[in-house]
């Protein structure tokens, strides 16, 4: 059955609304998303050249000595060379400076494309109603999850390895923080006819057996504990994985602790996102940090849970984290009061402001937007998410009127996020 033909059901962060109102609008001769779809119709050939990958592709071992197990180096950590110490183990953290041997065991970067992959694949067979597209996701999904003779073990005991110590870190439970993208890409290829009972049940058990690793691991527990971008993650993966399982009311219970837990103890009364700004790069983890922000809010929204709107009981909020971010911005970081590394990158505040004028509406967040919005910010890769995401229907603002957007986006955007005094006038346009 075409997936146009039927209702999209089991999406996380990909809205079923926004994406029907997209397709209507290619189907009536939209010019600006024809672009969009022509980006992803060519991202999706190249995605078909790939050959599936799978946890046996590396060379190195874990140190159970099984190469079923996912196995990622720690980033941030080098070589601690001397006179009396040739080995350099073990390694130690520089922060914010990458080592480039990271890319040596391939797991992480895999697995990454591997979600990245099956969401486009899943996009493209939605739009362009390609069963090769689906075919390929099932392949892909099939050897790195199902296949005995391929398959990742559901855990990540092995993740994020310092070189001279003997197991993984509880930070490699972020490796699997955008599972979500797998999770709606097989939503959107869950009626084709190359989709089986078989590989929905061999799902739904892998990730049945990762939830209870997530859940009980000592990796897991203190990962969840912790208290920057870290916490964050952990949370946008449980609860997508939860409603991936269909498991809504743990979902909901995990989107209410996070709302005090993630957003009490991470912003303070100012905006000041306080455990990100203490690291090196504070520029760059103060927008990442946002950025997990905004994903669990999105994610939360599933379970009628409003993280967009929530005051903490310190003051804190995610609209108080982009107001104080924005004069930084405008001053292009030469008014940062932190110790920064890295530069004061505007590329990804813009993308945050425009998503904040799509959630709140405020003149403010779209004249900064303009200020700070550069043609070159125009990427390839926000082309074709003007097909999904409603924030980047605003990029230029030239292209129409801002009312015009609005209203285009938000009774869908709405419907998601309860509780917002405005949507009633939206839905009126």
């Amino acid at each position: 059955m075409p997936p146009s033909a039927v209702s999209i059901s089991g999406l996380t962060v990909l809205n079923a609304t926004q994406l029907q109102i997209s397709k209507q609008m290619i189907i009536d001769g939209d010019k600006d998303l024809a672009a969009s779809l022509k980006s992803l119709y060519d991202e999706c050939e190249h995605i078909l050249q790939k050959e599936p990958v799978s946890v046996l592709d590396k060379s190195d071992r874990p140190p159970s000595r099984d190469k079923h197990d996912y196995m990622s180096l720690a980033r941030y950590w080098w070589p601690n060379v001397t006179k009396e110490n040739p080995s350099g183990l073990p390694y130690i953290n520089i922060d914010g400076k990458t080592n480039p041997e990271i890319h040596s065991v391939p797991d992480y970067k895999n697995l990454r494309d591997l979600f990245l992959s099956v969401e486009r694949l899943g996009l493209g067979y939605y739009f362009l109603e390609d069963e090769r597209y689906a075919k390929d996701a099932v392949e892909k999904i099939r050897v790195w999850f199902l296949d005995d003779d391929t398959r990742m073990n559901p855990h990540l005991e092995y993740a994020q390895i310092v070189r001279g110590h003997p197991r993984g870190r509880r930070q490699g439970v972020v490796d699997m923080s955008v599972s979500y993208q797998l999770f709606d890409g097989i939503a959107l290829i869950k009626n084709s006819k190359h989709w089986t009972e078989q590989d929905e049940n061999g799902m739904q058990a892998w990730f049945e057996e990762y939830i209870d690793w997530l859940t009980n691991s000592n990796h897991g527990k203190k990962e969840s504990a912790s208290n920057n971008n870290h916490g964050l993650l952990y949370d946008v993966q449980y609860i997508s994985t939860a409603l991936f399982l269909k498991e809504t009311d743990l979902a909901n219970r995990k989107a209410r602790m996070a709302l005090e837990k993630r957003i009490g103890v991470q912003i303070d009364h100012t905006g000041v996102q306080k455990h990100e700004v203490k690291r090196a790069t504070s520029w760059f983890y103060s927008l990442f940090g946002l950025n997990a922000q905004l994903l669990l809010a999105r994610v939360a929204a599933n379970v009628e849970v409003d993280n967009y709107h929530y005051v903490a009981k310190s003051g804190g909020s995610i609209k108080k984290a982009i107001d104080f971010l924005i004069p930084h911005g405008l001053s292009h970081g030469k008014k940062w009061p932190f110790s920064n590394q890295g530069g004061s990158n505007m590329d990804r505040l813009v993308e945050h402001l425009a998503i904040a004028y799509v959630i709140y509406g405020l003149d403010k967040y779209k004249e900064s937007f303009i200020r700070l919005f550069q043609p070159s910010m125009w990427s390839e890769e926000r082309v074709k998410s003007k097909l999904w995401s409603p924030a980047y229907t605003i990029w230029p603002q030239t292209t129409k009127s801002v009312h015009q957007l609005r209203c285009r986006w938000g009774g869908q955007w709405w419907d998601r996020v309860k509780g917002a005094a405005s949507d009633r006038r939206w839905a009126k346009c």
